[in-house]
């Protein structure tokens, strides 16, 4: 048994593959493919017997909340194993494991689990459910567990993809992680570099032609969310020169 303490497992920049809090399963990356696939099935059958009869239909955007988030604990777990590290807080003598790099091709398969998130199909609801969703019924006012809204007194199908997208944004582009990335492939060049690890976000998200339709519009968004957390990166002081130097020249191309 392994033990890592809070504070080494809470922060969103932790590094230890297997220290998360409210995550599922022993393998996060393919517990988060699991639940993306539960996620889906759950979407394509909401409605309005998610309700009960009598019920003013604006309250199905207070029971989507939970189904559409229902990845965010996962998202933090599988960014751990990008740039991570397996310790313990071993003693001399005691035989543990001290430090090890995580395998390269686990990293990449959770990288692209992460950018499967950001994917327009991951984040668009259809049509006939955003139709459900009326402006909020009297006395039912907005909670710090509603979407977030730009439309005003109306249900907003783009901003709460947005919201979806910092999630992931927020874990995949901490400076920690960058670093991390930087200084580990430098150690051992099978370690993903930070460089091959941005050309493939991007190659997987910005570069990538918008499809028609809101799943464009949804994209556009999330796009700027990205180029919004890379920004930042690139801007703050806990990012490493080299990092910072890969973030500025993707973001000239």
């Amino acid at each position: 048994m392994i033990f890592i303490t809070d504070k080494d497992a809470r922060p969103l920049g932790s590094a230890h593959p297997k220290a998360h809090l409210w995550d599922n399963g022993k393998d996060p990356v393919s517990e988060l493919s699991n639940l993306m696939e539960v996620r889906k099935v759950a979407l394509n059958n909401f409605g309005e017997n998610n309700i009960r009869v009598g019920q003013p239909y604006s309250d199905l955007e207070d029971v989507l909340v939970p189904i559409y988030f229902l990845h965010r604990y996962q998202i933090e777990a599988v960014a751990k194993v990008i740039g991570g590290l397996n310790f313990t807080y071993a003693l001399r003598g005691d035989g543990q494991l001290v430090t090890e790099f995580l395998d390269p091709n686990f990293q990449i398969e959770a990288l692209d689990g992460l950018i499967n998130t950001l994917q327009p199909n991951s984040l668009v609801l259809r049509e006939d459910l955003l139709k459900l969703i009326p402006p909020r019924a009297s006395g039912r006012e907005r909670t710090r567990e509603s979407f977030n809204n730009r439309t005003g007194v109306t249900f907003d199908g783009v901003s709460l993809a947005e919201t979806a997208a910092n999630l992931t944004c927020r874990v995949l582009l901490h400076p920690e992680r960058a670093t991390r990335l930087i200084e580990y492939h430098a150690r051992d060049s099978k370690q993903p570099g930070f460089e091959k690890v941005m050309n493939r976000i991007t190659n997987g998200t910005l570069l990538r032609a918008a499809p028609k339709g809101l799943g464009g519009e949804v994209k556009r968004n999330v796009d700027f969310i990205i180029l919004d957390h890379l920004l930042s990166l690139a801007l703050n002081k806990k990012t490493s020169p080299a990092a910072q130097t890969v973030i500025l020249s993707i973001l000239k191309r």
